[in-house]
């Protein structure tokens, strides 16, 4: 079969798995796809990608553009999970089977896994308006043609691991197999899924609750950056760490104020995990849990005019923060002309 052969009919099997689900389940059983599940898996996988780190940037107000090459080498290596973790998952169902010495073949679980993420590989299309105009992703219509997007997508992909699944095992099994499927799926892909959670609360911030806390009562520290009133019996035993910005301390717990590394394609949960490893290092035993709640909402930007001392980078860098502050569809921002360059902010809502 020579190669235009061989891509019309991959070609029209990802399209048959998408538009015509049912007839490519029943096919399912007495088709071998070989290599073409992994093509599937690895290109869905860099659409996903795409598609995730465009919403990431435009909610940032940054420009794709520069980022390209970050981008598709991100998108390459989140093709080659997509494929790892579809023959993961499809290893331990069909473990399962055998054990249950049950018939359904590895490559036909494979398979039917991978096919069903084809509906992904149209993931980024309302991306694109992001790409010339990222100010967008702030707007409440877009936003909501974007979670309906993703939401439908993600509902089609999950219909289409059922379908395939039944078109390859009984219903008892199938229920077992899609089980499994959906529990290590989940635990394997946990960090894309909490890229996309933490970006939505980025859009849009009503969806986390509020903290519901007194108002704090104590000694109050005033830090670089920041202001932190603790409860009496804690003390300040900030060592000046890298990475620390204080360390309280009381008689049963330990209070860390650390700073992350700002990155353009990082969202909230990226810069928790980066603190969680460095205080985590050397213990043992293990556990923790993590909120997320909306505190206040106010921003205060200040130290906003130029001084002689400034590099020319940081005279770029304060226009550049200036202009989103100001422009950022996600804030209501005023600049005082009375202060010495001090610019007010809150989140839309």
């Amino acid at each position: 079969m020579d190669t235009t052969g061989e891509l019309g009919w991959f070609r029209g099997e990802v399209v048959r798995s998408v538009l015509h689900p049912f007839d490519f389940a029943r096919t399912l059983a007495r088709e071998h796809y070989g290599i073409a599940g992994v093509l599937v898996a690895i290109t869905a996988g860099i659409t996903f990608s795409l598609g995730t780190d465009i919403l990431v940037l435009a909610s940032k107000g940054f420009a794709a553009y520069a980022f390209v090459a970050q981008l598709l080498t991100d998108a390459f290596v989140l093709g080659i999970r997509f494929a790892i973790a579809a023959a993961i998952v499809a290893w331990l169902a069909s473990l399962v089977l055998r054990l249950l010495k049950r018939r359904g073949a590895l490559d036909q679980v494979f398979t039917g896994l991978t096919f069903a993420l084809a509906p992904l590989l149209i993931f980024p299309l309302p991306m694109l308006l992001l790409l010339v105009a990222p100010d967008l992703v702030g707007a409440k219509t877009v936003a909501l043609v974007i979670a309906a997007w993703l939401t439908l997508l993600v509902a089609r992909v999950l219909a289409g691991i059922v379908l395939n699944l039944r078109g390859i095992l009984p219903p008892a099994l199938a229920a077992v197999t899609l089980v499994i499927v959906l529990a290590s799926g989940a635990f394997v892909l946990s960090d894309q899924v909490s890229r996309l959670r933490f970006v939505t609360y980025t859009i849009q911030p009503d969806l986390v609750p509020v903290l519901a806390a007194p108002p704090a009562t104590g000694e109050r520290f005033e830090q670089v950056g920041f202001d932190l009133t603790v409860p009496r019996g804690w003390k300040n035993v900030t060592s000046g760490n890298v990475g620390e910005a204080a360390r309280f301390e009381s008689q049963v717990a330990t209070l860390v104020v650390a700073r992350a590394q700002g990155l353009a394609l990082s969202t909230p949960d990226g810069y928790a995990d980066a603190v969680l490893d460095r205080e985590q290092q050397g213990l043992q035993n293990e556990w923790h849990e993590r909120d997320v709640v909306r505190a206040n909402g106010l921003l205060i930007v200040d130290d906003m005019t130029p001084t002689a001392e400034w590099t020319s980078e940081q005279r770029v860098r304060q226009g550049e923060v200036r202009r989103t502050l100001l422009t950022s569809p996600l804030l209501t921002s005023t600049e005082l002309d009375h202060g010495s360059g001090i610019v007010l902010s809150a989140r839309h809502g």
